[in-house]
């Protein structure tokens, strides 16, 4: 399970990158537009490396668990809004679709991962 959990936050990890290398592609020049849309991708990363770290070091630190539990909620439930606030041809987007299962699996992990070290 471990290992599913450390894939998961590398997939995210991947995506997040793969939307900053894209922005320059999507938009031509500095515009605001580009800038949050990079940072979209920013935070995917961000939020990766905080589960990498939960993954790692969840069971001795477990306001990390809280914290990251937390941070994948919120980005889980803004996949799902901005998704469905752009239609529904768009939401079934396979990066779309990839990225709500993978926040959706990490925030399971984050949620019950933490239970399961508590008992230990």
């Amino acid at each position: 399970m471990e290992r599913l959990d450390r894939i998961t936050g590398w997939l995210i990890f991947g995506i997040g990158m793969l939307h900053c290398g894209v922005t320059f592609l999507l938009f031509k020049g500095y515009s605001d537009a580009a800038m949050w849309f990079f940072s979209g991708g920013l935070a995917m990363m961000y939020s990766a490396a905080l589960n990498l770290l939960r993954v790692r070091y969840g069971a001795v630190a477990p306001g990390l668990r809280r914290v990251c539990a937390a941070v994948n909620f919120s980005l889980l439930a803004f996949i799902v809004a901005y998704s469905a606030g752009k239609g529904a041809r768009n939401f079934w987007n396979f990066g779309a679709v990839t990225l709500i299962i993978c926040a959706i699996a990490v925030t399971a992990f984050s949620l019950f991962r933490g239970r399961q070290a508590a008992l230990n």
